[in-house]
């Protein structure tokens, strides 16, 4: 009997217990009971009956509407009491009972067995856990992009990690959307962007990362005002997960107001742009957007200059010429500049060099951002700014210099070409000579392109000899470069692109 009496009172705690740790009215918590009572007695006892719960005075009330009525000589057997009640005991109650009616009594908790009380208790507790799941999805789901944050709870090193939100909600950050040059640990509680929000799940709700295009948003809106007040626009972004990234911003163009759009997201000394870098692990390039394709590429295609850019008749594809010596730069440490920037842009670029330009009779229209006089000073080897020091993490500007119209953090001219030509010849395997009959050609030339296998021979290279490697290199099809890079494909400026028809743009500013 201690036992059965004990389990109302443990029913009772339970129902306190809910309440307070989850913050749930009394009243729901109650309803679940009886739902869960219900459909125990239902599937177990009779499927007509009827149960009632309320508590009253801190005592729980239990009823069921449709007991039976039955012959005393009938033996009560277990869990029968509820719902069975005797003649006698059910003529208490209404005189004009008869055995087979039905009617309304209470039921005590020690009337149920152990086992189907473990049953009920089950029960209930999962329509709490449903309700909760509910809950959290109703939340999260609305604030699937948003930045929370989040006391980390535990790191699998490499295997995800859990957060627990404001709230208590237990959420998880899975690999893949782990920022791999964030070290978790570092702090104990991080900014997290919602991702992906489960309506039912066996493990966890809310995904949440530290390594969302979201985020990035997210986060220039709050370090820089003039993005924030609508000032400046995010027009692209695009990205190489944990690496770099190119994003580009123009001037509102609703607005009448002059400002420095680099300046202003660079900040006083680079103070601005380095604190997203620090947030988000990653070097950004900033690049100022323009409505003229030409200008747009030779400012996504920074710290490379550009001698010509040269459309592709019927396409959107555009042949990028640089000097000699700016080739690999254009390309980048493993294609990275040139994919990024095809990517920010959209359209498709083959780089280029001068000299192999010259060599196949292809017009040069001199619409990038360099003289004659500078291009030769540059293939001569005259450098006009000083190196950076590879030491220094980031290359300070200040807001009034707004003579370049890309920014990029820790960015070094000091290319070693040699080393370069050794990984292309290492990652790229797929790479196919440039169809230049389609660009404007002031000459035909019999000269054809140097084939892979010609390329790929590093006994034909002199390694010593830059010169020779850029221009073997130069006629590689950048679009094709290791395919294994990855762009957050999902990654759309406040601008789309796509209402732009880059054709219509003129091939000179």
């Amino acid at each position: 009997m201690k036992n059965k009496i004990s389990n109302q009172k443990e029913t009772l705690n339970l129902i306190n217990f809910v309440s307070q740790t989850k913050n749930i009215d009394k009243k729901i918590i109650i309803g679940f009971l009886q739902k869960s009572i219900q459909r125990i007695v239902n599937s177990q006892l009779d499927s007509d009956a009827e149960i009632l719960l309320d508590i009253v005075d801190d005592e729980l009330i239990l009823s069921n509407s449709k007991k039976l009525v039955i012959d005393d000589s009938e033996e009560y057997k277990a869990d029968s009491k509820v719902v069975d009640i005797h003649l006698s005991e059910a003529k208490e109650i209404d005189p004009n009972i008869k055995i087979g009616d039905t009617i309304s009594d209470r039921i005590l908790f020690e009337d149920f067995s152990r086992s189907l009380y473990s049953k009920i208790e089950q029960s209930f507790r999962i329509e709490i856990l449903n309700w909760e799941k509910r809950r959290v999805y109703e939340k999260y789901q609305s604030m699937i992009g948003s930045i929370v944050e989040a006391k980390l709870e535990e790191d699998f090193g490499g295997k995800g990690a859990t957060f627990l939100l404001e709230d208590g909600t237990l959420c998880y950050m899975p690999t893949k959307y782990q920022n791999p040059n964030i070290n978790l640990n570092n702090k104990k509680y991080h900014n997290v962007t919602i991702e992906e929000v489960y309506e039912n799940s066996k493990n966890y709700q809310v995904l949440v990362s530290n390594d969302s295009p979201n985020k990035i948003r997210e986060i220039l809106k709050r370090e820089i005002p003039e993005i924030e007040n609508g000032q400046i626009q995010i027009v692209s972004i695009s990205r190489i997960k944990g690496e770099r990234s190119k994003i580009s911003f123009r001037k509102n163009p609703e607005l009448e107001l002059e400002i420095d759009v680099i300046g202003s997201i660079i900040g006083n000394n680079g103070e601005r742009i380095e604190r997203v870098c620090n947030e988000i692990g990653e070097k950004i390039d900033v690049v100022l957007y323009s409505n003229n394709i030409l200008e747009y590429i030779s400012n996504a295609l920074s710290p490379a200059k550009i001698v010509s850019i040269i459309k592709k008749q019927g396409t959107n594809d555009y042949l990028v010429v640089v000097p000699n010596r700016h080739n690999t730069i254009a390309i980048g440490k493993k294609g990275i500049n040139v994919k990024l920037a095809v990517e920010l842009i959209r359209v498709n670029i083959d780089i280029c060099s001068y000299s192999y330009v010259l060599e196949n009779g292809i017009q040069i229209n001199w619409n990038g951002n360099i003289t004659k006089e500078e291009l030769e000073k540059i293939d001569s080897g005259f450098v006009e700014n000083k190196i950076a020091n590879n030491n220094h993490h980031i290359q300070k500007r200040r807001n009034n210099n707004n003579k370049n119209n890309t920014w990029r953090h820790d960015i070094t001219n000091n290319i070693d070409f040699s080393k370069e030509i050794e990984e292309y010849n290492s990652e790229i395997l797929s790479y196919e000579s440039v169809d230049y009959s389609q660009f404007n050609i002031q000459n035909e030339s019999t000269n054809k392109s140097p084939s892979f296998e010609e390329i790929n021979d590093k006994n034909d290279i002199d390694f010593n000899n830059i010169k020779e490697v850029e221009e073997k290199v130069n006629n590689f099809e950048i679009d094709k470069v290791n395919s294994n890079f990855k762009f957050d494909k999902e990654i759309i400026g406040d601008i789309n692109l796509d209402d732009y028809d880059f054709s219509d743009f003129d091939d000179e500013f």
